[in-house]
């Protein structure tokens, strides 16, 4: 067995500690227990249990672990013998589990960490993009709604334009249609169903929603679609790189639509802290304002409202 000197201070003081509590709690316990054994052996088998193992590290946690259950254990009124006859099995154990449960700490860590690290980055992305709309929407304040509408034109058109380097059909419609759904929940098609089921409400193709929007609506709406016609610009490079072949990096290409949803997401967030209600409602409220009165409409709002919440 190791010899006693021969060990680190911090486990020298962990079994002084151990030694001391054994010998007081047999003293409290010698009034009706009938022990035999002596101290010394008892730390004699203590030790001889703990020194299997030549890892220090090792040792001191599982004698951390002994010492941590001992205190419980006399702390729940369990006699001396019932603690410490079993406490050299015990410590064997520990050992042998050691690195199998050091493993599954050390995976649990990561896992913290690594969720951790999402979040971060997830926090980061998302403050980026607000500070981008932020700087936009301070730039366009004042502009009146048919100046919106005509940036909305605008920017719709140059998306498409930009997109068109891609080579792949329909991606204006797709990056649009991801922008939407991340502002408004919905694509325009599923939010005309909507209004036409619940309330009767048709809208044709040709209709423009922003005749329905509030002007701050629509201020923060072509915030989104300036930024999101950013995005696609800076996006050829990847989706398309040689633009004189036929390859297409579809993944980048999944990845900008990804992205332009999370922006519109991050735009739908920051428009219910502003102002109380997300672009959907909002949008809905507008269209059927003039079909209902004020008390069936806040009915219907709060309706709205406790579905959202209960999911």
């Amino acid at each position: 067995m190791q010899n006693f000197n021969d060990i680190s201070i911090v486990e020298k003081r962990l079994l002084l500690e151990l030694e001391y509590i054994l010998s007081k709690h047999r003293y409290e316990c010698s009034s009706f227990e009938s022990i035999k054994t002596s101290n010394y052996t008892y730390m004699y088998r203590i030790k001889k249990a703990l020194f299997k193992s030549q890892v220090e590290e090792k040792r001191i946690a599982v004698l951390q672990s002994a010492l941590k259950s001992v205190k419980i254990k006399i702390a729940r009124g369990m006699g001396f013998q019932e603690i410490f006859e079993p406490l050299p099995t015990i410590i064997l154990d520990g050992l042998k589990n050691y690195n199998k449960s050091k493993t599954t700490e050390e995976k649990n860590h990561n896992e913290i960490e690594s969720t951790n690290s999402k979040e971060k980055k997830l926090q980061a992305k998302t403050d980026f993009l607000l500070n981008i709309l932020n700087e936009i929407i301070t730039q366009l304040e004042g502009a009146t709604k048919k100046e919106l509408q005509a940036l909305e034109s605008e920017y719709n058109d140059y998306i498409k334009i930009n997109t068109s380097d891609y080579g792949i059909p329909n991606t204006s419609v797709e990056i649009l249609g991801s922008l939407n759904v991340g502002i408004f929940e919905s694509t325009r098609k599923n939010l005309e169903n909507s209004l036409y089921n619940d309330y009767r409400i048709k809208i044709k193709s040709t209709d423009k929603l922003s005749d329905k929007m509030s002007e701050s609506l629509l201020l923060y709406k072509v915030s989104a679609l300036i930024y999101t016609n950013v995005m696609c610009t800076k996006r050829v490079a990847k989706i398309r790189p040689n633009l004189d072949l036929d390859y297409i990096n579809y993944q980048a290409y999944r990845g900008l639509k990804e992205d332009v949803r999370f922006l519109g997401t991050v735009v739908r967030e920051k428009y219910m802290d502003d102002y109380g209600i997300t672009p959907k409602h909002e949008l809905i409220e507008n269209y059927i304002g003039g079909q209902y009165s004020f008390e069936g409409l806040m009915k219907k709002r709060d309706a709205i409202v406790r579905k959202r919440d209960s999911k």
